[in-house]
């Protein structure tokens, strides 16, 4: 619900993403309480708290129509101009259900979208008009790889979390055939997949530095890190849950405990030339999605509500 009211505004439970403006708004995807009768939504907090609905998706479509917006937001990010980018990974869903690592696999039992309903990358102008970006209507066949090309002929598989660096080029990491494979789209909507796989996080500093996690929780392997993409640098080991991952223009690392969206957990913080991390929150319910903004300070979706941590 929107409201003027901060106290007033309600937001559902599942968030896959969140990030903050540069002038202080955040903006985040938002889950319907029944996805049968409503469509997800982007929304928007404004600095004095005024909640509104920015753009709303398609309901999951049941008829061959061309989509006219994003089905389930999985990933947002925000371009200098102040237009809003989606990505779509329709039925997978992103993180939106456990939060674990996706296996690369289309959901059992449905089959691929046909083009015009595809996984894709949308744009929201500053007027709240929506459009393709790239994807959504390729004829690259049942998604099973992944075609680079300009706009609506490139193919997606499972595009996920997105982020503009300060040269205009948005960064993705898109799963499938198995693989998290390390995405580019530039300002003439040609995407291009790069010779390096990430996963499951990508997440940009309020500086515009963008960084990716190189591995999921796996009591097989070894604890995934943090790799600033611009220099090759790890910046943190040991992530504690690489779904859940934020850094603010300092350096400093942010991650919670795992299993954070199913129960209570820890609020990690690695500060910047440390080399561990340190618990600085407990006792905080359901964290849906983490972000950081330009004043410093940490954001978080807990369950229905949005918080906010400063640290002096």
């Amino acid at each position: 619900m929107d409201s003027d009211d901060p106290l007033e505004g309600r937001f559902g439970l599942f968030t896959n993403s969140m990030v903050v403006a540069a002038d202080g708004s955040i903006y985040l995807t938002d889950a319907p309480c029944d996805a049968f009768t409503d469509a997800h939504a982007i929304r928007k907090i404004d600095p004095k708290g005024a909640v509104t609905t920015v753009a709303k998706g398609d309901p999951a479509p049941t008829s061959a129509a061309e989509l006219t917006s994003f089905v389930i937001p999985n990933g947002i990010a925000i371009d200098k101009e102040g237009n809003l980018f989606v990505s779509d990974a329709r039925d997978a869903k992103g993180m939106m259900d456990t939060g674990v690592c996706a296996n690369g696999e289309w959901p059992a039992g449905l089959p691929f979208p046909p083009p015009g309903q595809q996984p894709g990358i949308w744009r929201v102008s500053t007027a709240g008009e929506i459009s393709i970006f790239a994807g959504v209507n390729s004829q690259a066949g049942d998604g099973a790889d992944f075609v680079d090309g300009v706009g609506e002929s490139a193919s997606f598989k499972y595009p996920g979390p997105i982020a503009f660096s300060d040269d205009g080029l948005l960064h993705l990491i898109d799963n499938g055939s198995g693989l998290h494979s390390y995405r580019t789209i530039d300002a003439g909507a040609l995407v291009s997949t790069k010779q390096a796989s990430y996963a499951p996080n990508l997440v940009a500093a309020p500086n515009k530095k963008i960084y990716a996690t190189t591995g999921c929780i796996d009591s097989t392997g070894p604890a995934p890190d943090l790799v600033d993409l611009g220099t090759g640098e790890v910046i943190a080991q040991n992530i504690p849950d690489p779904t859940l991952v934020a850094v603010d223009g300092a350096g400093n690392v942010y991650s919670t405990s795992p299993e954070s969206r199913q129960t209570f957990s820890t609020i990690y913080r690695k500060a910047s030339g440390d080399s561990h991390f340190s618990p600085v929150a407990t006792g905080v319910y359901k964290v849906r999605a983490m972000t950081t903004g330009p004043d410093g300070s940490l954001y978080l979706k807990s369950a229905h509500a949005v918080i906010r941590i400063s640290f002096k």
